[in-house]
């Protein structure tokens, strides 16, 4: 059996990675990585070593599937260099994007503080 392919879902915030991974995951059965919760230090985990632990529990658990979504913010450097400690062939980024008028109704909706939304914004218009 060939090893399942990884889409990782990227985008800031509010975007809507949760709702695009589980319209893929119902529409093709997909399996689903959601890391939010997975592990106690989650919050406190450095980018670089959640993406690490993802594709790892990605891989660990689903390793029948064909294909994994991988649903949290990475940067690319930090998906590549998992991909290739743990041996991803054929994996890929999908950079989501809303507006920022509908990135911000939904983080208003969740309660987040207006300068943390305004940090958002940025981190948006970079990526």
């Amino acid at each position: 059996m060939n090893p399942p392919k990884i889409l990782m879902l990227n985008g800031t915030c509010g975007v809507g990675k949760t709702t695009t991974a589980n319209a893929l995951r119902e529409q093709y059965n997909m399996a689903w990585v959601h890391p939010d919760g997975l592990w106690d230090d989650t919050p406190t985990v450095d980018q670089k070593e959640l993406t690490f632990r993802s594709v790892k529990y990605a891989l660990d658990e689903y390793q029948n599937e064909s294909i994994i979504l991988i649903d949290q913010q990475f940067r690319y450097e930090f998906m590549l260099d998992a991909f290739k400690k743990f041996g991803v062939k054929n994996g890929k980024q999908i950079l989501l994007h809303c507006s920022v008028q509908e990135g911000k109704a939904r983080l208003i909706e969740r309660g987040y503080h207006p300068l943390m939304i305004k940090e958002l914004e940025k981190w948006a218009d970079w990526l």
